[in-house]
């Protein structure tokens, strides 16, 4: 399993501006951060940007035969991936999806770093608790946390294994939100203890009930609508096994064609063979004549207690 830290953001249709998107939000809609609108989004932009992330941790840095190398052909030549330990990919255009139209403009941005601390800035100590559930511990200043990934997200991307994200925090419960029909865009934030009314402690999203002492988690979109600063903030996905990118370079049956012109006239090609090392090739010519060897060997040992000595 590898981690992939991102960023994400997409431009609104009612201020134009490019909004953070600090979790993966998978509901259908999401929320500008700006000017507050909550608007349609297109499924099928995460499945692009999580390919996008899982061919870079797969396929980037040094692993241009990827982290698990097929035996007889090469993708080397035309990975490009290559060397690169960020990555960034802009959507546009529109795509089909629930029988609507849907403009595509998420912009990710990949890089190849493990999961660090936010107050800290230091490498957590991660463990997998259960199917898409991890368990992080800061090894300077000690904060555990919880995380778990949405159910729907496996059905995105095959390969995804964890979510490291503020809002797929199972530590502490969501605060209540109640909106006001008449103000639409004005929240309350409610204990999910006692009821209470709380508030808003800046530069957090932890709130403390000052009733029943319970810490809840302010869910992101109330956080934005109850007049917080947009922020980008980093979230970190984990994957396992191949990338679609490298069944693509791989040639494999069933698997989509890609979008860029370039690749599909590489893809165009036959798979190039590997070529045999000198030591590969030793290996192949020595090998047998050993095991011929011991072959020869073990069947002398056994015979010679079967020799009988003949009469004449």
């Amino acid at each position: 399993m590898y981690w992939v830290e991102v960023q994400c953001e997409f431009q609104c249709r009612a201020c134009g501006r490019l909004s953070p998107i600090n979790y993966l939000d998978l509901d259908g809609s999401v929320r500008c951060l700006y000017c507050g609108l909550d608007q349609a989004f297109a499924r099928a932009s995460w499945t692009r940007a999580l390919d996008h992330a899982h061919a870079l941790g797969d396929l980037g840095a040094a692993h241009a035969e990827s982290r698990e190398p097929h035996a007889w052909l090469s993708i080397a030549r035309e990975n490009p991936m290559k060397g690169k330990t960020s990555a960034e990919d802009v959507q546009s255009g529109m795509v089909s999806e629930r029988g609507m139209q849907f403009p595509t403009s998420l912009r990710i941005d990949a890089r190849l770093r493990e999961p660090q601390c936010q107050a800290c800035s230091v490498p957590l100590v991660v463990q997998r608790q259960g199917p898409g559930q991890v368990h992080t511990t800061c090894p300077r200043c000690g904060t555990r946390d919880q995380f778990a990934m949405p159910i729907e997200a496996p059905g995105l991307c095959a390969g995804l294994r964890a979510v490291i994200a503020s809002e797929h925090s199972t530590e502490f419960k969501p605060t209540r939100v109640q909106c006001d029909a008449a103000h639409p865009e004005a929240v309350t934030l409610e204990c999910p203890g006692c009821g209470a009314a709380i508030g808003m402690n800046p530069g957090t999203r932890l709130a403390v009930c000052q009733y029943c002492r319970t810490t809840s988690r302010i869910p992101e979109k109330a956080f934005a609508r109850a007049g917080a600063d947009a922020k980008q903030e980093p979230f970190w996905l984990a994957f396992d096994g191949p990338s679609l990118l490298r069944k693509q370079l791989l040639r494999e049956p069933g698997v989509l064609s890609p979008t860029t012109p370039l690749l599909e006239a590489k893809l165009a090609e036959p798979p190039v063979r590997k070529r045999p090392t000198a030591v590969e090739l030793g290996l192949m010519v020595a090998l047998p004549l050993v095991l011929l060897a011991l072959y020869a060997f073990v069947d002398l040992v056994l015979l010679a207690d079967y020799v009988t000595e003949l009469p004449f």
